[in-house]
């Protein structure tokens, strides 16, 4: 499966949470703690058979070596006119860089190797706004940015949760619905601010939101809370408020994964942290599966639907975009039909590095390809498609 990175640039080329008003509420419902339960409890059975490798044994579930591998040749562009369009924006006219989001954005457990240290959040490494190294060692929409802009701001560093100071304009939160993306875009807008170093007024930006996995999860405890409705609804509150309050903005929301299809992924681990975590969206069946597999494409075309309404296209200076790539990214499978877990975290759910950037492409056109191949884990070279 080309399990591909999202890169804006196609469109226009453990949980340590700090004591703070931000978040709030987040798990009144105990859902993402029952969650770290069902894995915490899980440690000492699984951990010496599952993933329990050293580094240098299988790097591909630690880490990649991205230098050789995917190398980045596309020559620097320089921004000759800072543009007072968003779309005649160019990588090295971004300034500024945020995300909203869960735990898929606060990279939980990216790097971990084992259950033991999987409670924690690799920020630095995430795909949207992860700021660690640069583009010839973590392949991030970031440092891609910073490549043609070595003065970018707002991208995250190292580990911590969403109010570590390496955390930055990365304010996504483990476990976070929805409901949270107002809250989310609040803070967003008083973090750039309150930044000394940004000028919001005339910093060019862009803001990654990818929401919706913890939604399908829990559908089935309150159908009317997580129905397609109230989810776009939550969708447009945030996207206000980034409308209204920060200029010079380009916007990326990008659907929902087919979270359903993660019950594909069947041993003994991970079935107990899927029914634990997120039952009812892969483990149903007959006319119920059905059901998950409808909400799944309803989220996302209502979504699309919003974003294609003109709502957030009254002024020159701020966009929004759909991002449909995930529509057609399903579970990657070997020769002999098993799933390769070696896209995933030690808790069968979570990515590793492996799954965000694999194959990843620079495209003035489109990034939307049917992800359905196995990789080559770096044995064989793949060049990035450059702008014209």
């Amino acid at each position: 499966m080309k399990f591909a990175v999202f890169l804006f640039l196609c469109s226009f080329v453990g949980l340590s949470l700090a004591e703070s008003d931000f978040p709030s509420n987040y798990h009144r419902q105990d859902e993402w703690l029952h969650f770290l339960d069902i894995v915490n409890s899980m440690t000492p059975k699984f951990d010496d058979d599952i993933h329990d490798v050293a580094e240098d044994e299988n790097p591909l579930l630690c880490r990649i070596n991205y230098v050789s591998e995917f190398p980045f040749t596309c020559p620097p562009m320089e921004s000759t006119e800072i543009p007072t369009s968003v779309h005649k924006l160019t990588p090295a006219d971004i300034s500024v860089i945020g995300a909203l989001g869960d735990s898929l954005t606060a990279a939980f457990g990216m790097e971990s190797c084992t259950l033991v240290n999987l409670v924690r959040e690799y920020r630095g490494l995430s795909w949207s706004v992860g700021g660690d190294e640069d583009i010839n060692t973590v392949l991030t929409v970031a440092n891609l940015i910073k490549f043609y802009n070595p003065d970018l701001k707002g991208y995250s560093r190292g580990t911590g949760g969403p109010n570590s100071p390496a955390a930055r304009f990365n304010v996504a939160v483990s476990g976070a619905r929805a409901e949270h993306m107002p809250e989310q875009a609040r803070e967003l807008v008083e973090r750039i601010l309150a930044d000394p170093e940004v000028d919001n007024e005339n910093d060019w930006k862009v803001v990654t939101l990818f929401i919706g996995g913890n939604d399908l999860c829990q559908y089935c405890f309150n159908e009317n809370k997580y129905s397609t409705e109230q989810y776009v609804e939550y969708i447009r509150q945030a996207l206000d408020i980034m409308h209204e309050n920060l200029p010079r903005t380009f916007v990326n929301v990008l659907g929902i994964l087919l979270i359903p299809e993660l019950g594909y992924y069947s041993t003994p681990k991970c079935d107990v942290i899927h029914i634990g975590a997120c039952g009812c969206a892969m483990f149903l069946q007959g006319d119920l599966n059905e059901h998950i597999w409808d909400l799944t494409r309803a989220y996302q075309r209502q979504t699309e639907a919003l974003i294609m309404s003109g709502r957030y296209d009254t002024r020159d200076d701020f966009t929004v975009v759909y991002q449909p790539f995930l529509e057609e990214t399903h579970m990657p499978f070997l020769d002999n039909g098993e799933v390769d877990g070696s896209y995933f975290a030690p808790d069968c759910f979570h990515l590793v590095p492996v799954a965000t950037l694999w194959e990843p492409k620079i495209s003035g056109i489109t990034c939307c390809n049917q992800l359905d191949k196995r990789p080559n884990h770096g044995t064989q070279k793949e060049a990035l498609i450059v702008p014209p």
